[in-house]
């Protein structure tokens, strides 16, 4: 069994079929025909620890060291417990053993990223964020992760750059333009949150939403008749959409949203 084959069934079966109780008993059935698989006990730990039976989870992974001593992923598993039961910093240990023997595990190095976050060391959050990506991980909400740390710990121009980096690879995401649109509003830089809003606005086939985020970021500055004309322009636009669209929850809400500000004095 390679190590790369058990993180897949780890990761893969744990989330793929029916309820979690369902799969719990399936597995329990098949550790009784083979009481000896260290890998049963990690998957079965890892569909308590989805369950929340933490105590359960903890005791099959304690037998999966005891049945492979070597498996290096009780490590991360037990990692991913800590953190699950909202207990950061516990879970940082395991998982730093673990990327001692796997230092190219881009999930090992994002669980222990969001450890570190969780425990407010947003550095090393930030740091681990980064091996993670440079281990092969390229889930975008990593990228906004990562930004959201390096600004967390002081660092807003890499935070931004990051992002940039981001909107090269991916394109122009309203996820990706969003976090650095509220980065830049955190920092007072409102003129470049403005020139990003426009930006996605000049592209948008529909422009109310951005309109009316231009409001809101004009608000902020301060700019009080800029925001005013802004919302007027967005409701402008709402009232122009045909009724299938302007009445979906969404569109409800952004009206309710801008109607509020516009009827501030």
């Amino acid at each position: 069994m390679t190590r790369r084959w058990l993180l897949a069934l780890v990761t893969v079966t744990a989330l793929a079929h029916g309820p979690l109780h369902e799969q719990i008993t399936a597995v329990t059935a098949e550790i009784a025909k083979s009481p000896r698989n260290a890998a049963l006990y990690i998957k079965r730990g890892e569909l308590n620890r989805l369950h929340e039976a933490w105590t359960d989870a903890q005791a099959d992974y304690l037998d999966a060291r005891r049945l492979d001593p070597a498996l290096t992923e009780v490590d991360l598993a037990f990692g991913r417990l800590w953190l699950a039961m909202g207990k950061p910093k516990t879970a940082i240990a395991p998982l730093t053993e673990f990327l001692k023997y796997q230092p190219t595990s881009s999930e090992g190095y994002r669980v222990r990223a969001e450890s570190y976050d969780a425990a407010g060391a947003f550095a090393e959050a930030a740091a681990d964020y980064g091996r993670a990506i440079q281990s092969g991980d390229h889930d975008i909400e990593l990228y906004i992760a990562l930004a959201v740390a390096l600004d967390k710990a002081g660092d807003a121009s890499s935070a931004i750059r990051r992002l940039d980096e981001a909107i090269r690879k991916f394109g122009s995401l309203v996820t990706l333009q969003e976090t650095a649109i509220a980065l830049h509003s955190k920092a007072k830089q409102w003129d470049a949150a403005l020139a990003r809003i426009d930006t996605m606005s000049a592209s948008a086939p529909r422009k109310e939403t951005w309109l009316a985020r231009r409001g809101d970021v004009l608000i902020q500055a301060g700019r009080l008749a800029e925001a005013r004309r802004a919302y007027r322009q967005a409701m402008d636009a709402i009232e122009s959409l045909r009724p299938s669209l302007r009445n979906t929850d969404a569109m409800t809400a952004l009206t309710v949203h801008v109607k509020s500000q516009l009827a501030k004095p």
